[in-house]
């Protein structure tokens, strides 16, 4: 076993010498090539485990750099590649940019190894504005016009996530992108309806503890922080003020009055193309009604009937789903 981690960290020496794989040497040389994990794993097999975490944090075309010439952002994602290579079914939840410097990082390697993702969770909390029409009587709805609904009341966005947000399809969506990003059951899982739109989502795990993030309804900080994570640059703009605040509300979403929630649920359940075949029918049925060629409630009326309409595939490949696309749109257009 000792041969065998002299034989890497020797190996890495050698490349972290070779000025092509810079970065990829310090990986392996100061995380992989460390861990006892990786007894008796080919070489090849950890120099290709060091290249996807590269990649999977976006630092591979910075392999031929010196680590002297990186910033720190850059530091932090390659100290993050080490320890997704060393433990790549492990995954970081919590915000690693404060703890992933040098000095810091056996620690977090501690906590990555005793993190298990499935098990550490109870549930996420998926937070909703409720929308434009969240206290219009159900029976309303049918009649209210695209410019009505583009009325979000607390979010200024795009034309068809408004809609989607009218419709609560945008929870829905939500709901299957973190059961496949977190890898958490759908039935853990839940929205939660919050019309001040200050929490917007929320993790509870086992010890019963809730982490919560928290911020004013403006788009351009997530936006900003996905294309500068995971550093945090300065942006302009209002600020937080909980004592100006003073309640914050939740409720139940009424899956009665906005089916495409449970609609989306039940496409997560089923599997398959499913879930393909209710996104693009939503894109079909979402812009008729922005057209006014549809009512608002033909929006889950007519992807309820497509949905029906699609040979369902239990899986898919790449190709399906560019066939199911192509086919959903083609049957949505007959109910337009």
């Amino acid at each position: 076993e000792e041969a065998n981690l002299w034989n890497i960290r020797q190996e890495a020496g050698m490349v972290f010498q070779n000025p092509d794989n810079q970065i990829i040497g310090q990986v392996v040389e100061e995380d992989v090539g460390f861990g006892p994990e990786n007894l008796g794993v080919p070489t090849k097999e950890i120099w290709e485990r060091v290249e996807e975490s590269l990649k999977a944090v976006g630092m591979y075309e910075f392999r031929k750099h010196s680590p002297n010439k990186l910033s720190g952002g850059q530091k932090q994602r390659v100290s993050i590649a080490g320890v997704i290579a060393m433990h790549p079914k492990c995954i970081v939840l919590d915000e690693p940019t404060a703890m992933l410097d040098p000095s810091g990082r056996k620690e977090v390697i501690r906590a990555v190894r005793a993190l298990n993702l499935a098990e550490g969770i109870t549930i996420i909390l998926l937070t909703a504005s409720g929308g434009p029409f969240r206290l219009m009587p159900a029976e309303q709805l049918a009649s209210v016009t695209p410019e009505r609904a583009l009325q979000h009341p607390n979010w200024a966005m795009g034309a068809k996530i408004t809609i989607d947000s009218a419709t609560m399809m945008n929870k829905g969506f939500e709901v299957i992108e973190a059961r496949w990003l977190f890898g958490v059951e759908p039935s853990r899982i839940e929205v939660l309806v919050h019309p001040q739109s200050v929490i917007h989502s929320a993790v509870q795990f086992v010890d019963g503890a809730v982490k919560a993030q928290l911020g004013v309804p403006d788009m351009r900080l997530p936006i900003q922080y996905a294309l500068t994570y995971p550093d945090r640059l300065p942006l302009s703009g209002p600020r937080l003020d909980l004592f100006a605040l003073q309640s914050l509300t939740f409720e139940e979403p009424d899956k009665a009055k906005f089916p495409c929630l449970q609609l989306a649920y039940e496409a997560l359940e089923r599997g398959g193309n499913v879930p393909c075949v209710l996104n693009t029918a939503n894109e079909v049925m979402n812009l008729a009604f922005r057209q006014g060629k549809i009512g608002f409630s033909d929006i889950y009326r007519h992807i309820c009937r497509v949905m029906s309409l699609i040979p369902f595939d239990s899986h898919p490949t790449i190709e399906t789903y560019i066939a199911t696309d192509a086919e959903t749109r083609r049957v949505a257009q007959q109910f337009i």
